[in-house]
């Protein structure tokens, strides 16, 4: 199995798991047909993958509790545009953690009382320890977490002006930013748009 340093969450991966060498925890890491082992945790892959999109794992945690109004576990998401929307497992024997990526799951099995099989994209399956109801329950919050965050209303966005007449100007605060702007003539439709340093 070849070994990379780091690695952010894409649309091929299917699942982080943890991998441990010695007393250091690695990750192995399920992407489309492969697997390898990536030298960080998969906490930290998916710490760095959330800074990669742009966002943080905390407030991605506080959207989707307000969201779906619940509380730990969730499914979270990273990407909504990607459909990348994630679940954090116990690995069996609660020997570390996999995150699983929902639209990787093919099929999820009863393994035992507290264990689930997973089967993913192309081919492979993991146990992870998890009642398979949780886990279904979790799947159909990632769903709804998805359909809530691609299809939110677009909030109005508002413009202010201060505008002095005699000086054919006026001062526009929109979006966080001031920008100035001149009419030439009354008829002139066109703003000349500038932005205050």
């Amino acid at each position: 199995m070849n070994t990379r340093k780091n690695y952010i969450i894409n649309h091929r991966t299917s699942a982080l798991i943890s991998h441990y060498e010695h007393t250091n925890e690695y990750t192995k890491v399920m992407h489309g047909h492969e697997s390898f082992t990536v030298l960080q945790p998969p906490d930290e892959i998916v710490r760095q993958s959330f800074h990669y999109f742009g966002n943080n794992l905390e407030d991605a945690l506080k959207s989707a509790r307000k969201i779906l109004n619940k509380h730990d576990p969730i499914p979270i998401a990273l990407s909504a545009a990607h459909n990348l929307f994630l679940i954090r497992c116990d690995a069996p024997n609660q020997n570390g953690v996999v995150w699983l990526i929902c639209s990787q799951i093919e099929e999820i099995q009863r393994y035992r009382i507290n264990q689930t099989t997973v089967l993913l994209a192309n081919g492979p399956s993991i146990q992870i320890d998890i009642k398979k109801s949780s886990l279904q329950d979790q799947l159909k919050s990632a769903s709804y977490l998805r359909s809530s965050l691609l299809f939110k209303p677009v909030p109005h966005k508002t413009k202010h002006y201060i505008y002095d007449q005699r000086k054919g100007i006026a001062l526009v605060l929109e979006d966080g930013r001031l920008n100035y702007i001149e009419r030439r003539n009354k008829e002139d439709d066109e703003d000349k748009d500038l932005v205050l340093k």
